[in-house]
């Protein structure tokens, strides 16, 4: 796999979700958030070690790679049947506020043996969930 430099312009999503982790801190938001404009200015600063950027569709990841920034695969849905794809949502710590909720889909299939293994994981969706379960995400 040819691995090629990274660009935020280049993506091909729109309004992702982002997880970034800059050498100084973690940023967590979607693209249209204040924190978007940072994860901007940390791009232009060359201060990204990896980031995520998700959707409910498909995830991008880059990753720093002899000091420069670049993309990966981009990973997309497995056409799995329903039982074999698990979602797990995760408690996010207060550093993603607004943001407590991370969902993730887990693609579940099985080796020669039969035996299951966790095939791809996708990021999905941040989640703001109020008290009373409402969402906002």
């Amino acid at each position: 796999m040819k691995l090629k430099p990274f660009n935020l312009q280049d993506l091909p999503i729109s309004q992702p979700f982002f997880i970034a982790h800059l050498y100084d801190r973690v940023l967590v938001g979607r693209e249209g958030d204040d924190a978007f404009s940072k994860l901007e200015e940390a791009m232009e600063q060359d201060n990204v070690l990896e980031v995520h950027l998700f959707n409910e569709g498909v995830e991008v990841y880059a990753a720093r790679l002899n000091d420069i920034l670049v993309a990966y695969e981009t990973l997309q849905p497995l056409n799995l049947p329903e039982e074999q794809v698990v979602e797990r949502v995760y408690q996010l710590e207060r550093l993603a506020r607004p943001y407590n909720r991370l969902r993730v889909k887990e693609y579940i299939d099985f080796d020669d043996g039969n035996l299951a293994y966790v095939k791809q994981t996708v990021l999905h969706s941040l989640e703001t969930v109020r008290e009373g379960g409402v969402s906002d995400a």
